[in-house]
């Protein structure tokens, strides 16, 4: 069974357990409330969720819910997605991903970029 959760006017969440409460998630779903972010870069669509059901692909007491997303649309098509357990990691999750968009790489360059920028700003003698 998957767990509701409640995002609460200060951005945290709780676990929904009483019946009530699971009511309450759902609700909550509705309007501006659960949105994070949103905004277009060039032709596609950056939008950053509260999804109030855990997303996670391993629901054990161990691993954090993955409650909140950020989806890229292109077109209408949702391209790639991104999943994060508080509302601070998705804000931090969706300006990331709206700066990889801006620079026009993709992830995987960005990072192959990082692995040879990085070593020359740790040693800028060489």
């Amino acid at each position: 069974m998957s767990d509701w959760y409640i995002l609460h006017d200060d951005h945290s969440v709780s676990k929904a357990i009483t019946e009530e409460e699971k009511a309450l998630a759902y609700a909550c779903l509705e309007g501006e409330r659960k949105i994070v972010a949103q905004e277009t870069v060039g032709n596609k669509w950056v939008f950053t969720v509260f999804l109030g059901l855990n997303h996670s692909y391993c629901s054990t007491a161990v691993s954090s819910p993955m409650i909140f997303e950020t989806m890229v649309f292109d077109d209408d098509h949702g391209e790639d997605c991104y999943r994060y357990s508080t509302w601070d990691e998705a804000v931090e999750g969706h300006r990331k991903v709206c700066s990889e968009l801006q620079s026009g790489l993709s992830r995987e360059e960005l990072e192959a970029a990082k692995a040879l920028i990085e070593p020359l700003l740790s040693n800028p003698d060489k």
